[in-house]
């Protein structure tokens, strides 16, 4: 038969209470936030693009968005002349991979593999985040801008999805959208022209 040292027993099952008290203490706190409802929702489409427009109107009418929560891209040009204002130095843009008025990658055609140029860049604030920081700052709901009720962005097809200022893929400075977008209300994403924040 097994004797058992009652200091040992008692250590151990001291250290397993602290073990438990400490994991209870430090563990993921709730956020009490609710599950999300359509007046929570941006859905941002490409004005330009008949199937963009499709997508987001069968979206919006299948999930019950409202129309102040709709937002049309009007300037997704799929080539674009880009000045940095900085240095006066002009790229071509370029949007590529897809079809049409849907091709969703920013592409800088005078990127080249080692060097990350923000031409691409300020083609993404000039026409994607700086409209819908617009919208999200203007327009009011029961009170309450946009910014304070938006919790998700939804990006239609035709919006584009990525960033590509460089020609590898390796290179820091090639991002994709959404996650520049969820920074949104941050104060991180800075106009290009203003050198303010966006919302």
């Amino acid at each position: 038969m097994y004797k058992y040292n009652i200091h040992v027993v008692r250590n151990i099952v001291l250290f397993l209470l602290i073990i438990f008290y400490y994991s209870t203490i430090f563990a993921q706190s709730p956020t009490y936030a609710t599950e999300p409802k359509p007046e929570n929702i941006l859905v941002v489409y490409n004005s330009q693009s008949d199937t963009s427009f499709q997508i987001m109107n069968y979206y919006k009418n299948a999930r019950g968005i409202p129309g102040s929560n709709i937002v049309g891209l009007p300037d997704l040009d799929t080539l674009a002349n880009i000045i940095d204002l900085e240095t006066g130095i002009e790229h071509l843009i370029e949007l590529q991979q897809g079809e049409g008025n849907e091709k969703e990658i920013i592409y800088d055609t005078q990127g080249r593999f080692d060097t990350v140029y923000k031409h691409a860049w300020i083609y993404f604030i000039d026409r994607i985040a700086e409209p819908i920081a617009y919208h999200l700052r203007t327009t009011v709901v029961n009170g309450d801008t946009l910014k304070n009720t938006i919790r998700f962005i939804v990006l239609c097809k035709g919006v584009p999805f990525k960033i590509q200022a460089a020609g590898d893929w390796s290179v820091p400075g090639n991002i994709n959208v959404d996650a520049l977008l969820c920074m949104l209300n941050t104060g991180l994403i800075m106009s290009i022209n203003e050198r303010k924040c966006l919302i």
